[in-house]
């Protein structure tokens, strides 16, 4: 299966282990993080938002989800790449 997917469905699934795994996995293949977090991890989250607007999903699954997104963010975080072109003088 595809990582980003991978990753989306951990955070859906409100599986912090696997999606610090999965994270893990892509920094370590140097993929593009910022197209996992666009794809897989705010993807996850609205289709989330989604499951919960449809009373799918509680507040709890919720909170799990979003601490699927946030462990994998963390690893992500350190590996982010400043783009300084967009940065604008104070």
């Amino acid at each position: 299966m595809n990582l980003l997917k991978e990753l989306e469905d951990s955070v859906i699934e409100g599986d912090e282990e696997n999606a610090k795994q999965i994270a893990q996995e892509i920094v370590k293949k140097n993929l593009d993080i910022q197209k996992a977090i666009f794809s897989a991890l705010l993807s996850g989250m609205k289709k989330v938002g989604k499951l919960y607007e449809n009373h799918e999903y509680f507040i709890p699954e919720v909170i799990l989800s979003a601490d699927a997104l946030n462990a994998a963010f963390e690893i992500f975080t350190p590996h982010l790449k400043e783009n300084k072109e967009n940065v604008k003088p104070t």
